[in-house]
């Protein structure tokens, strides 16, 4: 499973950059690894070298590992080039043995989220999923937890995937969106 809030998967072991490092801790640092994106030829370099993201709590099949690298595929994420999933690496140090699935959804709505677990507080992005306990408590990868801003999930139509979309209206553009367009 996947034990950090954003977990970036490379298209191969040790592609990353200095300026990437944040991004390949755990914790990740997700607002630092932004802050060295502060170009666009920085930004551009990323979409030849990364394959996806994966949120926290989301099931991965370990493929292949090398050194401190694992090749993962993400289960939820279809692949047609691999039964197992959306495939790609990231530093062994994301993962965690996978967990106790049983409850039913509840997914992060708000723009963040915190996860409280074992005295660890976690950020977690719009869209992450766990199962839920009663008392408002949720099974994660690093044990049972508290989790706020997460509701159950909604039915996918047209109306409720615009009325989300809204709800991130205004937020303001990133700084390097500004100096492109």
């Amino acid at each position: 499973a996947i034990d950090v809030s954003v977990a970036t998967l490379w298209k191969a072991p040790n592609l990353a950059r200095s300026i990437d490092r944040p991004s390949l801790t755990n914790p990740v640092d997700l607002a630092r690894w932004s802050g060295n994106l502060a170009t666009t030829a920085s930004r551009v370099w990323l979409d030849s070298h990364v394959q996806t993201q994966a949120l926290y709590g989301q099931q991965v099949v370990v493929l292949a590992r090398t050194g401190g690298w694992a090749k993962v595929a993400v289960v939820d994420e279809p692949d047609p080039q691999d039964a197992h999933g959306y495939p790609g690496w990231l530093p062994v140090s994301q993962l965690a043995p996978d967990f106790d699935r049983a409850g039913r959804p509840v997914v992060v709505v708000a723009r963040t989220g915190t996860l409280r677990v074992h005295g660890r507080m976690l950020r977690l992005s719009y869209g992450t999923t766990l199962p839920s306990l009663p008392g408002g408590r949720v099974r994660t990868p690093d044990g049972i937890g508290a989790l706020t801003g997460a509701a159950p999930p909604l039915r996918a139509t047209n109306t409720s995937i615009i009325a989300q979309a809204k709800r991130f209206l205004g937020t303001g553009r990133p700084k390097w969106l500004r100096s492109v367009v």
